[in-house]
């Protein structure tokens, strides 16, 4: 039998942990806003979201890249005029460098650049071969430095970003022939490169 000021202590702490447990079951009600293509989004369809380094939210849409500072957006395929309209996979290089997967090759755009640089900050780099391998799904870097690009007609890579070396097809197995399974993903383990 447990002692009576045992019991109303057990009952205090039952007490206390519903109450907190019902609050947090509740949860607190975050304050939510939403973006629209009237707030300066190119597109209302968002496709993939990369906070960088420097703090900017980037949203890969399907008519584009934005910039989200906190405040609004830039678009980058309209101040920029990009062909390359849908941005699927966005990552962060280590340069600071942003890489955007689209329907027409790699859309790479340097921060570092300056805008008077006669190099442009932004640019879209084709992979070798037909309109098939420049519809990219994935992109990773890797711990190496190297940047792989899974397409819709197999596996890239630029050996090394930092010296924008030209992107090579890597052979996954297949013969060689004019298409290779396409690469919809790309993760690194331990072991090296997974790509599926």
């Amino acid at each position: 039998m447990i002692p009576a000021i045992c019991r109303r202590n057990l009952e205090a702490a039952a007490v206390v942990t519903f109450f907190a447990m019902t609050r947090f079951a509740a949860g607190e009600q975050l304050p939510l806003k939403i973006y629209t293509t009237v707030d300066g989004l190119p597109s209302d369809r968002i496709r993939s979201i990369l906070l960088d380094s420097r703090g900017f939210l980037w949203l890969g849409t399907e008519d584009g890249v934005a910039r989200f500072d906190g405040y609004g957006f830039t678009s980058l395929t309209t101040s920029e005029r990009v062909p390359a309209k849908a941005a699927g996979a966005l990552i962060e290089s280590r340069d600071g460098s942003l890489w955007a997967a689209t329907s027409r090759g790699l859309l790479h755009w340097n921060p570092a650049l300056e805008v008077t640089s006669p190099q442009p900050r932004l640019r879209v780099t084709r992979l070798p071969g037909d309109a098939l391998a420049n519809d990219v799904n994935a992109i990773l870097e890797d711990r190496s430095g190297r940047l792989w690009i899974g397409s819709g007609n197999g596996l890239y890579r630029m050996p090394d970003v930092s010296r924008g070396d030209r992107i090579e097809r890597v052979s996954l197995g297949d013969p060689e022939g004019p298409t290779a399974p396409a690469v919809q993903a790309i993760v690194e383990d331990r072991e090296g490169v997974i790509a599926g």
